[in-house]
């Protein structure tokens, strides 16, 4: 009786770890070499269009799933760093 509850759950382990296989998600780390502004990141938000918007130190990242549009903070208004990105309703 013993030997037949060790193979069973023998059995059910090794179906149970290839069923969580099946939930790891892609995931993939950008970097400076990939085009974001700078590797430290401060703050990410996603806009109603699926642009992913990235706060660095160094300015704002406009990632579209494919490259980067970067906005360093010398090209704008404000001269400190970034440290919140945030989308309204009313802005894009």
């Amino acid at each position: 009786m013993r030997k037949q509850i060790f193979i069973f759950l023998c059995v059910l382990s090794i179906l149970s770890y290839k069923t969580l296989l099946g939930q790891i998600l892609p995931f993939h780390n950008y970097t400076m070499k990939d085009g974001l502004i700078s590797d430290n990141v401060v703050s990410v938000c996603q806009d109603s269009l699926g642009y992913i918007w990235i706060g660095t130190g160094e300015g704002i990242s406009i990632f579209n799933s494919r490259d980067f549009k970067n906005i360093s903070t010398t090209n704008l208004l404000y001269k400190g760093k970034i440290y919140f990105v945030t989308v309204g309703k009313n802005y894009f």
